[in-house]
């Protein structure tokens, strides 16, 4: 008798549940039908022609897929919340068993268009190919959440390379219909990050959204580079470069490697800067400092060259008349506390050189590097 009862009673409970769901389902249908029954998808929704419809517009930040510096192009994923009022889109929830929000087809109701300005090919608006769902309330309180890949063009200054920062701003707008009628209204001061992913090469610093009066919707996103890779595998050996050259003076100049070592390492330093010339940006405006630094060191290693060529055209000669200007070089090269005669040797003239040479080289590789550091980095 009491299992005949035990099943009796989940009989009654699962048919109640079943009940209850297609209560649910029957009253959803019906305000479904209730809210579409000679709705034009078409028309603006505004009860009055003097009307205005504000749009609460929220920026979602998902990723950074690329940045290219050189075309001054940004591709991110991203997605833009919008509310708004449809007054025909409002009921009472006693009358639905309480139902106070329906979702939705996009493609049922009137939704807003925003443009991306600036995109490459065919303007279209945000989500025009998609159909998303939106949920309606019963207050006519609607949330459209179109999104996608969104590829816009971005004034990029590569000058501080690999240490820049870039600004780009998403611009969104409203065609066809005056600001006064759609108002475009900032939700919040900045895009929601909660979904974002991290991007390998670009960190992301800062987010800024704000609204105009002209029906424009702006994003604003700082970037910066990631320039530890850069610096293991450009400013490093760069460096490198910079301290060998100098020190080909302390060779011996009877040993003729001096210059065979000068020439290899510009040459190494010419093919290093061609397999680098694709990583750093090839920009004219504003021009990369890096590079400008890497010709300036090609610049001082042809120098040092010349020097060295002076230097061994000294030291094979015998002896060396002293004029006045050689005079004033031996007194800045040489503080020995002696004075020269009218004449010195070759071999002593072409040691005194070096010393003079190695400073000067240093001292130029100093200024280059000095000021790089400065321009790129402070």
């Amino acid at each position: 008798m009491c299992k005949d009862a035990f099943k009796f009673l989940c009989f009654m409970f699962i048919l109640c549940g079943f009940h209850y769901k297609a209560w649910q389902i029957t009253d959803a249908k019906k305000l479904r039908l209730h809210l579409l029954d000679g709705y034009v998808k078409d028309i603006f929704p505004i009860q009055n022609e003097t009307d205005s419809l504000n749009l609460h517009i929220f920026f979602h930040l998902f990723s950074i897929d690329s940045f290219n510096e050189v075309e001054g192009r940004i591709i991110v994923t991203a997605a833009l919340q919008i509310l708004w009022k449809d007054p025909s889109l409002s009921w009472d929830p006693d009358l639905y068993g309480g139902k106070d929000r329906l979702y939705i087809s996009s493609d049922q109701i009137w939704t807003p268009l925003l443009y991306l300005l600036y995109t490459p090919g065919e303007i279209k608006s945000v989500g025009e190919d998609i159909e998303y769902v939106i949920l309606i309330f019963h207050d006519g309180t609607v949330s459209y959440s179109p999104g996608g890949v969104m590829n816009t063009k971005c004034d990029t200054d590569v000058s501080r390379f690999p240490f820049d920062v870039q600004t780009c701003s998403l611009n969104f707008v409203t065609w066809g219909i005056a600001p006064d009628i759609l108002i475009l209204l900032n939700h919040f001061n900045s895009a929601g990050t909660e979904y974002y992913v991290d991007n390998p090469d670009w960190k992301l610093i800062n987010t800024e959204t704000y609204a105009n009066d002209g029906g424009g919707y702006w994003v604003t996103i700082t970037i910066k580079r990631n320039s530890f890779y850069y610096v293991i595998m450009i400013i490093l050996p760069m460096m490198l470069f910079c301290i060998l050259n100098p020190l080909v003076f302390l060779l011996p100049t009877e040993s003729g490697e001096r210059m065979s070592l000068a020439i290899s390492i510009l040459l190494s330093y010419a093919i290093f800067l061609t397999i680098m010339s694709s990583t750093i940006p090839a920009t004219s405006n504003p021009i990369c400092y890096l590079l400008v630094a890497m010709i300036a060191i090609i610049f001082v290693s042809g120098i040092i060259i010349i020097l060295l060529i002076i230097s061994a055209a000294f030291y094979y000669e015998e002896e060396v008349k002293i004029s006045n200007c050689y005079k004033l070089v031996l007194k800045v090269a040489d503080r020995r506390p002696f004075v020269y005669k009218d004449d010195i040797s070759g071999k002593q003239m072409s040691k005194i050189l070096d010393k003079m040479f190695i400073v000067i080289s240093f001292a130029m590789i100093v200024i280059v590097m000095s000021t790089m550091c400065i321009l790129i980095v402070i």
